[in-house]
């Protein structure tokens, strides 16, 4: 049987169901095998930070309007594009600036790149993007891998074409009145094949490739408000407005969690990421801990991180590709770093901290580039009576996408 492209399947109605035969998604593995010598790949680093490392801004896209500040940014899995969501302005992808693909280096000479959105998903009237996802197997080389999720207010979940912002298909979640549910957080599966969402009392688990209304379900008591899963896909994460953490098993039949992570945050759960397989770090709103789980004895924690979070906000997290770094934004406009290798030591030092001042308001989104020694950063929160001005040199207001190179 002929096998049909991603673009061509998505594109049928999801009244109908896919014929699995005749549909493939390429996994991140295939990926690696088609386009082995991409630049970005020739070119990867490993990260280090020091007393003497620079951060040197390399781009920027910005908005004067208070109202569209950003609630955060994460990069492509292939390094070339990234995402970022918009307060009262949908989402909008931006691409990295094709110099610095094969950079060894780059000094203060070079210009900073004024980003422009190559593609801009509009938001609806009265909607809120709730989460976005890349698929872990895009490659801009492929255009049939290239696209990303989104969750918004009294919206199914939308697959959206990271080419040109056009629909290609939509997962439909359903509450006890068998009316559509908007999901209030999403992931993919490590293979692309899945995709976890979770609601106000379940999380529902779609078939990549069978668009529509089609789901199982975890039981779920609390509203779901993040999740993640870990590297061998056996874990799924669920963090909650309640302050706990619930993780379940997806490899068993057992539809009740498996381990209760509580006591540790003040405010629901915002962001969470997995390490490995059994270690997991969280974030709270309104709640100064970055908390480490050791999910092989989550009685209490491994380790806390602190970082300066006084919003609602989520303030996003992340770590560089061999997990060696957390870096993460906080509401004073410092970006914080830790090395993650030095909790293990067998020694009562303190972990070392890193501080740099990089927004003058609140930095929201941190997302670490896969391959190279580029950090992306949003800033902005929701402000009152601020007058807008469309100059960036007479800005009153800082919603920032930014670009740095660090070495």
């Amino acid at each position: 049987m002929k096998t049909s492209s991603i673009g061509e399947v998505l594109m049928k109605s999801d009244e109908n169901p896919i014929d699995l035969e005749a549909f493939h998604i390429t996994t991140p593995q295939e990926e690696m095998e088609v386009d082995p010598t991409s630049k970005l790949t020739e070119n990867f680093t490993t990260w280090s930070v020091t007393e003497k490392t620079d951060i040197l801004e390399v781009a920027r896209w910005h908005s004067c309007k208070q109202e569209n500040y950003l609630r955060g940014c994460l990069f492509s899995p292939d390094g070339t594009c990234l995402l970022t969501a918009v307060n009262q302005d949908g989402i909008q992808v931006f691409e990295v600036p094709v110099d610095l693909y094969d950079k060894q280096n780059v000094t203060d000479t070079r210009p900073v790149t004024k980003l422009k959105p190559a593609v801009h998903v509009k938001e609806g009237q009265g909607t809120t993007v709730y989460d976005m996802a890349w698929y872990p197997g895009m490659n801009s080389n492929i255009s049939e891998s290239c696209m990303f999720l989104i969750s918004r207010q009294h919206e199914p979940i939308k697959c959206i074409d990271a080419f040109d912002g056009s629909l290609r298909c939509s997962y439909r979640g359903y509450d006890a009145v068998d009316e559509v549910e908007a999901a209030l957080s999403l992931c993919y599966s490590i293979d692309g094949s899945q995709i976890y969402a979770g609601y106000k009392k379940t999380i529902k688990i779609f078939d990549t490739n069978r668009p529509g209304r089609d789901y199982e379900v975890l039981e779920n008591k609390s509203p779901s408000s993040v999740v993640a899963v870990n590297v061998d896909n056996s874990l799924l994460a669920a963090g909650s407005w309640n302050t706990n953490i619930s993780v379940f098993d997806i490899r068993s039949k057992d539809v009740a969690p498996k381990i209760i992570l509580q006591g540790e945050h003040r405010g629901g759960i915002t962001h969470l990421k997995f390490l490995s397989d059994t270690s997991l770090i969280s974030g709270a709103r309104k709640n100064s801990k970055l908390v480490f789980w050791d999910l092989r004895n989550p009685s209490t924690p491994f380790f806390v991180f602190n970082r300066n979070v006084e919003t609602n906000q989520r303030i996003y997290f992340d770590v560089t590709p061999e997990g060696k770094w957390l870096m993460s934004g906080c509401t004073d406009g410092n970006l914080k770093i830790w090395n993650l290798f030095e909790i293990y030591a067998d020694n009562q030092s303190p972990v070392k901290e890193f501080s740099y001042k990089l927004h003058d308001d609140c930095c929201n989104g941190v997302a670490i580039h896969p391959f190279l020694p580029i950090l992306a950063t949003s800033s902005g929160q929701h402000l009152n009576n601020i007058p807008d001005n469309d100059s960036e040199n007479e800005c009153s207001v800082e919603n920032f996408v930014t670009m740095w190179w660090m070495k």
